[in-house]
């Protein structure tokens, strides 16, 4: 096996341990024991760390021990303060589009994947669809320094909702209530209702703050990964 699949093969199996939530924010990620536990080297383990930090998934830093992102409640509370700021005035621009026709049309089929994966529990997938969904309304707004102010928010709540979304213990009533949202914000960009547009962008993003879990995380999360 080359050295760049086993770096692939631990990259993925790290990823789908952060994604799966067996390795909980703020848990140590030793490249020994990583590297004994899945019988390789420690380079491949290394170097798939680093592509995980550059995602934002993974901290590393000077003389430490890596770790899984653990951003602090207040961290948190910015950035969602932030897009609650930012993207209903995006989604509102959104709706003064010439084009909003066909790109509501695109944001339903956005939708459509999001609902897909929330259906069959696919974090990963759920993720890539919201983010998309979120930024194609950004783009959508003819304001690129808006548009571009918001992509990075976007960015880290990714990572925030990777490790924190409650999207494992959500209930059917919960889901069907994401799916309603989603459509509601189509339908009105759709139609070209600029306040609906916000109020639902900004009622989508607060409820999703809400169901974070951020201030029950526990200090236990900070003991070594284990794999098995």
């Amino acid at each position: 096996m080359t050295d760049e699949t086993l770096v692939e093969q631990a990259y993925t199996l790290l990823r789908r341990a952060i994604l799966q939530r067996t390795f909980r924010p703020g848990m140590k990620l030793s490249t020994l024991s990583l590297s004994r536990e899945m019988g390789i080297s420690r380079t491949p383990v290394r170097l798939a760390l680093q592509s995980l930090a550059s995602e934002g998934l993974v901290e590393m830093r000077s003389n430490q021990t890596p770790q899984v992102a653990n951003p602090s409640a207040r961290t948190v509370q910015e950035i969602f303060y932030m897009r609650c700021l930012l993207e209903p005035e995006a989604a509102a621009l959104a709706c003064g589009s010439s084009r909003r026709e066909e790109l509501a049309e695109e944001l339903r089929q956005g939708a459509e994947a999001e609902r897909r994966a929330f259906s069959k529990r696919l974090l990963d997938d759920y993720l890539e669809a919201n983010e998309r969904f979120h930024s194609t309304i950004a783009g959508m707004c003819g304001n690129e320094t808006l548009a571009t102010t918001i992509r990075p928010f976007l960015a880290r709540s990714t990572v925030i909702l990777s490790l924190f979304d409650p999207f494992y213990e959500f209930s059917e009533d919960e889901e069907q209530r994401i799916i309603r949202e989603n459509r509601a914000l189509v339908a009105a960009i759709g139609r070209g209702d600029g306040q609906w547009a916000r109020e639902t962008m900004r009622n989508h993003i607060e409820t999703t703050y809400r169901n974070l879990p951020v201030h029950a995380i526990e200090e236990a999360t900070r003991t070594v990964a284990r794999l098995k």
